[in-house]
């Protein structure tokens, strides 16, 4: 059963997994890869910056290698040269990966008062980061977020739950096995990469290309199909998830692998963990409303109720997994099927409010200051600003568009 079509551009689906390859360890157990930070600091497009990495990814002059092409990463051996393997496991998400190199490589020609080229590297990596922050919290979070949580969190923000600029120490699983999968509830099964309307590209498409031989022409994103209102769009967030991610390579089914994984490490309900917060952080609770939030019920007739209905013998509680009530409380939310509900909202701001603050070991988020204006006066950026008289783009299409 799919998912009816939301508002949201389909790009966001992707700009989320790219947010989520950064923070969250993979967790297939039988895959190697590296060590995952917390923090929302884009080392998975600039690995740690040990000298082995600046010599593999960086060329003399600081900027990313490349093989001449603007939509594909460079590749050695049949691999692609990054240092997350994730991000090639999708042609969109490695797409968006290649933006980013790009963005460095331009700021890296604009930085003409730094010659040493690890220093510019170090420093381009800083501007990078804080230009995509811009873009995750005025963009992606301000789109995705109920209105009275993105407030609260970002506008005029307060300590709540984590600890206002404290280093975080690993993603919560509240958020990385169940609120932040919000986003498989977005996959269409097919996309439109291009203005010609008979070249399609199926999920099963995207997921099983073959990585060795690299994006063909015809895969090269039109980011205006991804980025703008009238664009195509991603699927509503709700209970049910579309064909493609049936059987995802080296995974399996998306729905029985996420309320396993919930089911295996005790993760509470969405309702006890709503109780939870009502009852320990009654501020919070009272900012943005959450205490006319009421219980939700099983009975949503899609793919993923009929799955938990299959698993619900080993589930303690007959409650909505937090996963499947993320989901479901969309239709209670401000902006039904294309925002999250409170809890959802409530557990993503929390975390990726404290990953991108955790890039920012020497300043501190002050309580009732904006994230914006605290984002946009950091001082790498804000010297480069003045060098440069740029203008900061505060959307991904407004970044895209910075790249021309």
């Amino acid at each position: 059963m799919a998912s009816a079509t939301s508002s949201i551009p389909a790009g966001y689906t992707y700009l989320g997994q790219f947010i989520s390859h950064d923070i969250v360890p993979k967790t297939n157990p039988r895959a190697r890869g590296r060590t995952v930070s917390p923090a929302l600091n884009l080392d998975s497009v600039y690995g740690n910056l040990s000298s082995d990495e600046l010599a593999r990814y960086f060329d003399d002059e600081g900027c990313f290698k490349h093989n001449g092409q603007p939509f594909d990463v460079i590749r050695t051996h049949n691999k692609a040269l990054i240092p997350e393997a994730r991000n090639d496991e999708n042609s969109i998400i490695v797409q968006l990966h290649r933006q980013l190199q790009l963005l460095h490589n331009r700021i890296v020609k604009r930085l003409t008062n730094v010659t040493d080229s690890v220093a510019k590297i170090v420093l381009a990596k800083d501007i990078v980061t804080t230009l995509f922050h811009i873009v995750v919290v005025n963009d992606f979070l301000r789109r995705l977020l109920d209105e009275r949580v993105y407030n609260a969190y970002f506008k005029k923000t307060r300590q709540y739950i984590l600890a206002l600029n404290a280093p975080l120490s690993s993603v919560p699983i509240e958020f990385s096995l169940a609120a932040f999968r919000f986003g498989h509830s977005l996959v269409r099964n097919n996309y439109t990469f291009s203005k010609d309307p008979t070249v399609n590209f199926t999920m099963d498409r995207i997921l099983r290309r073959s990585t060795s031989a690299g994006l063909q022409e015809n895969e090269q994103i039109d980011w205006s199909l991804f980025f703008i209102e009238t664009s195509q769009k991603a699927n509503s967030i709700d209970m049910s998830i579309d064909v493609g991610l049936g059987d995802i390579p080296d995974e399996g089914n998306i729905v029985l692998i996420n309320l396993n994984a919930a089911n295996t490490l005790k993760l509470a309900s969405g309702d006890a963990t709503l109780s939870y917060i009502k009852q320990y952080f009654p501020q919070l609770a009272l900012d943005v409303d959450l205490f006319r939030q009421a219980p939700l019920e099983i009975g949503e007739e899609a793919e993923l109720y009929r799955a938990y209905q299959v698993l619900l013998a080993n589930f303690s509680q007959r409650r909505l997994p937090l996963w499947l009530h993320v989901l479901h409380e969309s239709r209670h939310s401000s902006n039904p099927f294309n925002a999250l509900g409170k809890l959802g909202s409530i557990i993503n701001a929390e975390v990726v409010r404290s990953s991108i603050l955790h890039c920012y070991a020497n300043r501190s988020l002050k309580e009732n200051q904006s994230m914006m204006a605290f984002l946009q006066d950091a001082p790498p950026l804000q010297r480069f600003l003045e060098q440069t008289r740029e203008s900061i783009p505060h959307t991904m299409l407004e970044l895209i568009h910075f790249l021309k």
